[in-house]
């Protein structure tokens, strides 16, 4: 089956060093209370959108986050979506993440994202490598993240793996590549973010937005994976 397999070997399909540590979203629309004694939470839109193929929109899927270098799977966090995040906007599939993290100095590698249909099971990374330093008692709103894929050039970074190669070629993973913006939204996030999970209603959410994206950066780590 090709997702059980896809699955077993998740970081090596996008271009991860080895497998992580599946983590759930730090909180849900059940939730009536956030504990933060212990830890900070990070709220984070993001949103893809497939113009290269636009038949096969993916889905924001996981996000890949890192602490001290991700040298051991207990260091490598892959948090994965769930259904009550997701959100459609101007044709791109959107989901808001809600993740908690310890103390300490983190790096958000990347987002996967799926396309899943009978036929085909594309999946896609769209490379972040975003800082993070965490403080204990907060709820932090990140920003929002927006993800083009369009026709690669000139030896750009994938959009996606390579391998199966028809899925991929097909959903326009191979031959694509990612535009990535990243910008404060805060008011339209929070709202969203409020609706969708009541416990939100009278936090206290500062704002950490993450740097520009910095595509040299992510060129130079493609090719050296």
């Amino acid at each position: 089956m090709k997702i059980a397999q896809f699955l077993c070997c998740l970081a090596s399909a996008l271009l991860l060093a080895a497998c992580a540590t599946p983590t759930k979203m730090g909180f849900n629309q059940k939730t009536e209370k956030l504990d933060v004694s212990q830890e900070s939470i990070y709220l984070l839109s993001v949103d893809m959108k497939n113009e290269y193929k636009p038949d096969y929109q993916p889905t924001p899927w996981i996000l890949h986050m890192e602490k001290n270098g991700g040298t051991t799977v207990a260091d490598k966090l892959n948090y994965i979506a769930d259904s009550e995040g997701a959100y459609t906007k101007d044709g791109a599939n959107g989901y808001l993440y809600r993740f908690s993290l310890k103390p300490g100095k983190y790096k958000l590698v990347a987002d996967s994202g799926k396309y899943h249909s009978l036929l085909l099971f594309g999946h896609f990374l769209m490379p972040l490598h975003e800082e993070i330093e965490v403080k204990p008692g907060q709820i932090v709103y990140l920003g929002h993240v927006s993800g083009t894929i369009r026709l690669r050039k000139d030896k750009e970074f994938r959009a996606g793996a390579v391998i199966p190669l028809i899925d991929q070629a097909v959903v326009g993973a191979a031959e694509g590549t990612y535009d990535v913006t990243i910008n404060d939204q805060y008011d339209a996030d929070i709202a969203k973010f409020t609706e969708q999970f009541p416990v939100l209603k009278n936090a206290v959410v500062t704002k950490q937005i993450l740097s520009p994206f910095n595509r040299e950066y992510a060129q130079q780590w493609w090719e050296q994976h």
